[in-house]
């Protein structure tokens, strides 16, 4: 009887001491569990960086009532720098110049033989923009896994340029007029006849929204190409020489037709990925 009385509070302590054991074991194996899918997830929200370098050429539609494109290509390169929220989500800074070159008719008129326009058809104009980039699919530059995607990117722009106008419409000329020149108008008949008219310069910092659609593909771990097109409605009526030659709105930044876009390849290089990856989910 003795025995039986001190063997039973033991039976009770080891099965108390399993039952212990066994919340243990299963709290282990759940927080082993929730520790990797936190990993898994941190794994591909990790934020990284990178700089690049963008080249190509550029093309300006504006007043023109026909543009000359193959005349028109001009050099577009750009300096950038990334930051990636995550493998959807970047934010992306450009700092670039492009040269404008203006070829084209404008009703009819040849301005490519215009003097003026032959004398001031090229200009130079430097950019500052901020642009928010969605990847279409996760990418992580440098990673082996998520290593292609095509995105998109719309943000704000400033643009600084020179410029050298002429009005083929009197009724939009403004108060101030430093020189006038010969230009050649359609006459009645539809002739070209010579004509007076002013012109007007000066230095512009305008604003557009440029909207971009891409890809990128990794080449190695720390070293990514890719393909990028830029369109940029632009806030001014000066990128072309002709500001309003319609007289249709001469005072509104949204009514204007001056548009430029580019296209070209680029070079990404990583400046920085994340921390490194959870060991439980190695």
């Amino acid at each position: 009887m003795g025995n039986f009385r001190i063997a039973q509070p033991l039976r009770k302590v080891h099965k108390t001491q399993s039952l212990s054991e066994n919340i243990v074991n299963r709290r282990t194996l759940l927080s082993l569990v929730l520790l990797m899918f936190f990993c898994a997830q941190l794994k591909a929200q990790r934020k990284s960086a990178d700089i690049g370098v963008f080249a190509g050429v550029n093309a300006t539609y504006g007043d023109f009532t026909k543009v000359n494109l193959s005349n028109s290509l001009a050099p577009s390169v750009k300096v950038f720098y990334r930051y990636n929220f995550n493998p959807r989500l970047a934010l992306k800074v450009n700092a670039g110049f492009n040269q404008i070159k203006l070829a084209g008719e404008f009703n009819g008129i040849d301005l490519s033989n215009e003097p003026h326009f032959v004398a001031n058809n090229k200009k130079n104009m430097y950019s500052a923009s901020a642009q928010l980039q969605v990847n279409f699919l996760k990418y992580i530059l440098g990673h082996e896994q998520f290593k292609l995607s095509p995105y998109i990117a719309i943000g704000l722009s400033a643009n600084y340029f020179k410029y050298n106008l002429k009005f083929l419409d009197r009724k939009t000329l403004p108060a101030t007029i430093t020189s006038q020149e010969i230009i050649y108008k359609p006459g009645p008949t539809g002739v070209l006849i010579p004509t007076l008219e002013p012109e007007v310069k000066g230095n512009k910092l305008a604003l557009s929204i440029p909207f971009s659609v891409g890809v990128n593909y990794n080449v190695s771990d720390k070293l990514a190409i890719g393909l990028e097109w830029n369109l940029h409605k632009i806030f001014a009526d000066e990128l072309d020489n002709l500001k309003d030659p319609y007289g249709v709105d001469a005072t509104s930044m949204l009514h204007n037709n001056d548009w430029f876009s580019s296209f070209g390849v680029q070079i990404s290089y990583l400046l920085y990925l994340g921390k490194k990856e959870c060991p439980g989910y190695e």
